[in-house]
């Protein structure tokens, strides 16, 4: 199945994530038939983990699902 994804490294409530499941979605959706999926960290209270192994395990999850098909 097809699908379209809006990937960003930035937590869910930073980047232009917020602004594009608003304003994108229903356009996607209406052109490809798909969900726009959101692929990304989820919301955090900081911009970065903090802890390095936990920073590249969750980049690491990010391109898997960014690219997985």
């Amino acid at each position: 199945m097809k699908s379209v994804r809006y990937v960003q490294e930035e937590p869910a409530n930073a980047g232009a994530w917020q602004w594009a499941k608003v304003h994108c979605a229903s356009a996607v959706e209406e052109a490809t038939g798909c969900q726009l999926q959101y692929v990304g960290r989820p919301a955090l209270a900081a911009p970065a983990v903090g802890v390095s192994h936990l920073h590249k395990a969750q980049v690491e999850r990010l391109y898997h699902f960014a690219f997985a098909e």
